[in-house]
């Protein structure tokens, strides 16, 4: 059923158009919790991610207010405006990713995936909860994907996942 859900959402608003914001970025039928987009449902390629479970603090680019410990990506709120987490990445330039995160011990603010860098970024939705989130992102350029915190994010994001919407 996702299957033919996903079908009829390309076919009324185009692939991946956010009615809402008219962004191409984020599909409007991404949800939490895995509900919509499952492994079985729409074919997805390897995992992209490397150290996505932050069991050590390699791989990730930490901006003003991130930190990694204890297994988790952690911002504290000390940034003075957006502030990234990043992975350097080469997905294929036009094609759309599944990016699923798990934040916890929310306490304030939004924290959102971003593919993508500079003027090539894609943002997936903003979240401001406790939770497993899955993005629909369709990449435009540039060369990481990121955690994306904006002023007043306090939380940590963990099993951070990229993959490959297949055809």
């Amino acid at each position: 059923m996702s299957r033919l859900l996903m079908m009829r959402t390309r076919g009324l608003y185009g692939p991946f158009f956010d009615r809402n914001c008219g962004n191409r970025a984020a599909h409007p039928l991404a949800h939490t919790q895995g509900n919509f987009i499952s492994k079985d449902g729409l074919g997805l390629g390897p995992e992209l991610i490397l150290n996505g479970g932050f069991d050590t603090d390699t791989v990730w680019g930490k901006g003003t207010g991130w930190s990694i410990a204890a297994g988790v990506g952690h911002c504290d709120g000390t940034q003075v405006g957006p502030s990234l987490m990043s992975q350097a990445c080469s997905p294929l330039l036009g094609r759309t990713y599944q990016i699923i995160f798990t934040v916890s011990n929310y306490v304030a603010g939004n924290v959102r995936s971003r593919l993508g860098s500079g003027g090539g970024s894609a943002d997936g939705l903003n979240r401001a909860a406790n939770g497993t989130f899955s993005d629909l992102v369709t990449y435009p350029g540039g060369t990481s994907v990121h955690m994306r915190a904006d002023l007043n994010f306090v939380g940590d994001v963990d099993n951070v996942s990229m993959k490959l919407l297949l055809d």
